[in-house]
């Protein structure tokens, strides 16, 4: 995987490259229980079960991992009136841009409704 699909900002970049620790393949483990959460995604959508909680979804506008129209459609269709989505400029790991600022003020605005 490249970095660079993580964050656009150099100094990050070249962190996660010279990472020793850095992850180069996903274990059977997170593709497994990724194929179940989306499984259970899936069955509540069509039971039409909700979220009776507030469900807040931060998206990063230049985001090259997830699909984020479609995660915003599924999760909003299994929400109530109480949800929230917000798009921050940046890639994927908002909190590795170079000015996270707006991310930040987002996360506090949300985490104090």
């Amino acid at each position: 995987n490249s970095p660079a699909l993580f964050t656009q900002n150099p100094a990050m970049i070249d962190f996660l490259n010279a990472d020793q620790l850095r992850l180069h393949k996903a274990t059977a483990r997170f593709l497994y229980l990724t194929a179940k959460m989306e499984k259970i995604l899936h069955r509540h959508s069509r039971d039409g079960l909700h979220f009776s909680n507030q469900v807040n979804l931060v998206l990063a506008q230049e985001d090259k991992i997830i699909n984020n129209q479609k995660c915003r459609q599924v999760l909003e269709s299994l929400s109530d009136d109480s949800f929230v989505a917000i798009t921050t400029p940046g890639s994927h790991t908002l909190d590795f841009e170079q000015n996270n600022s707006f991310f930040c003020d987002q996360l506090c605005k949300l985490l104090a409704d």
